[in-house]
């Protein structure tokens, strides 16, 4: 049983945590084995994050002092908390991939102030790595302008060929 002073201490390092995070996700760890749960746990840290298992009446009032909404029936079952210190995306990859071969199950997320329902979470979590995200930026800029000089070019050696045309025939 915990005290009201170790309970206000769980509430304050929740804020704190909820203040510097890039995102934080919301996981259902239940019917999860501990290994499982620890394997996890070592990825989500390797990528610059956080898991962490609080009660769930903790973790509301620590919501509630950094005015966090979470709409009502999201956290259900033994819910953990995965905080991204990184990047916005890096822990969700881990935890989208624990999903799918554990029973975890993504419940919703926070991004700046706002809340991400599962659906979102799993779309962001299914997003290309960033450096890939860039060199599709740099190809659709990069494209047309390449098409544009091809043309150019062209017609630059057709003038060539013209005037060569024309400097034969005299």
């Amino acid at each position: 049983m915990l005290t009201k002073a170790q309970k206000a201490k769980i509430v304050e390092e929740l804020k704190e945590k909820f203040l510097t995070k890039k995102a934080v996700f919301f996981v259902s760890f239940t019917g999860v084995d501990v290994k499982t749960s620890q394997d996890m746990r070592k990825q989500v840290k390797g990528g610059e994050g956080e898991y962490k298992v609080v009660k769930k009446t903790l973790l509301e009032r620590a919501l509630k002092t950094v005015n966090f909404s979470v709409p009502l029936g999201v956290l259900q079952g033994q819910v953990g908390l995965a905080f991204d210190y990184g990047s916005e995306v890096g822990v969700v990859k881990t935890l989208f991939g624990f999903t799918k071969k554990t029973s975890f199950l993504l419940l919703g997320g926070i991004i700046g102030q706002r809340f991400l329902s599962a659906d979102q979470v799993k779309e962001l979590a299914l997003l290309p790595a960033l450096e890939v995200m860039r060199g599709r930026l740099v190809f659709a800029i990069k494209s047309p302008l390449s098409g544009f000089i091809h043309t150019l070019k062209g017609v630059q050696l057709q003038v060539i060929n013209i005037l060569k045309a024309i400097a034969t025939k005299k």
